[in-house]
């Protein structure tokens, strides 16, 4: 009868707008309503939710009830997923995919204290990589044929901050970095054929935090200077 199709398609309306109700609760449920819905059924959830159509036909009932279960398992799929994070994965760390299938790693500078590591590579780039997890932190473009070391800076409030030294001889360039911030301290120039030079600290004491991390510039007259960046590095 005409009356109980009425009926049927005002239910399916009023579940329709339920189910809006609780998927639009979720933070992206916007982004997950206009991935998975085709144009037509979104441009009919739409519909239904802003101007309150009352359809008529059960058939139109039928396809609406099944449009709200759809958009009700999306809108809970997507909170589910987002309210947990990746199983596994530190709460810092991030998880992803670089392809680049032209880079060459020439060299690698690992940070005493086992927190990050600098790499160049066959495209002029200097990378640091947290080394825990080898998550790309920082990537400085243009240097090519470098030498990298570490030092430690007075950091704000009393311990030591992590400092990058790039020294980059086509550029005649020594350049101090602040790690992770990727602030730039401090740059020096420096004549042809300067070497920089990171000796390493005794393993204990790198471990441990006692000596300062050190780089030092050679130039070639034999005279040998200890870099400094700045008096305090806040990163």
């Amino acid at each position: 009868p005409p009356a109980a199709a009425d009926a049927d398609a005002a239910a399916a309306a009023t579940k329709v707008q339920a189910a809006a109700t609780e998927a639009t609760s979720g933070r992206v449920a916007a982004v997950a309503l206009g991935s998975s819905l085709g144009s037509g059924a979104l441009s009919l959830f739409s519909s239904l939710v802003t101007e309150s159509i009352e359809p008529k036909s059960p058939a139109l009932a039928s396809s609406l009830e099944a449009t709200a279960g759809r958009v009700a398992a999306v809108g809970s799929t997507v909170a589910s997923r987002l309210a947990a994070p990746p199983s596994g994965a530190p709460e810092t760390a991030a998880v992803r995919t670089w392809s680049d299938g032209g880079r060459v790693f020439e060299a690698v500078w690992p940070d005493p204290r086992k927190r990050y590591v600098a790499a160049s590579d066959s495209l002029g780039r200097v990378l640091l990589l947290e080394r825990a997890t080898l998550v790309q932190l920082r990537v400085w473009k243009g240097y090519r044929s470098v030498q990298c070391g570490w030092l430690d800076a007075l950091a704000p409030g009393g311990g030591l901050s992590a400092v990058l030294a790039i020294h980059a001889p086509r550029r005649e360039l020594v350049e101090m970095w602040a790690v992770p911030a990727g602030v730039r301290l401090r740059a020096i120039a420096t004549g042809p054929g300067c070497r920089l030079l990171a000796p390493a600290p005794p393993l204990a004491q790198a471990e441990e935090g006692g000596a300062p991390l050190r780089c030092y510039l050679l130039q070639p007259s034999g005279a040998l200077s200890r870099l400094e960046p700045t008096e305090t590095c806040d990163t």
